[in-house]
């Protein structure tokens, strides 16, 4: 699955090659700066990463692809690449968020299934 997520942002990309061309040189400081910064924690919290199942590793791609869309095109075209992000961030992000809700609806289950036995 996640192959088909990949190729689908490789492709779209692909598409929007020439948009990469025209505006090469044209970023302000602020989204470098934020680019830079944001890849940089990236590196640097992959790095340290305790074990693979952890949450960030599930952020790090839709991250990343909103800090190499800062350094490529700045803030002012970041609504052009709009697809690309929806798509990183239903790669991974949604297991993160429902996790912590199946474990919590998973001990109410508990709860209510031991209340109700215990009064019968």
């Amino acid at each position: 699955m996640s192959i088909v997520f990949w190729s689908a942002v490789g492709s779209l990309l692909w598409d929007k090659q020439d948009i990469l061309k025209q505006s090469e040189g044209k970023n302000d400081v602020l989204s470098i700066v934020a680019g830079t910064i944001l890849i940089a924690f990236i590196l640097f919290k992959s790095a340290v990463v305790s074990s693979k199942f952890d949450p960030f590793l599930r952020l790090a791609p839709f991250l990343s692809g909103l800090g190499v869309s800062l350094l490529a095109v700045g803030f002012e075209n970041l609504k052009l690449y709009w697809r690309e992000w929806v798509i990183l961030f239903f790669h991974g992000t949604p297991s993160v968020i429902t996790l912590p809700l199946v474990d919590f609806i998973t001990s109410l289950t508990a709860k209510f299934a031991y209340y109700s036995l215990s009064v019968v």
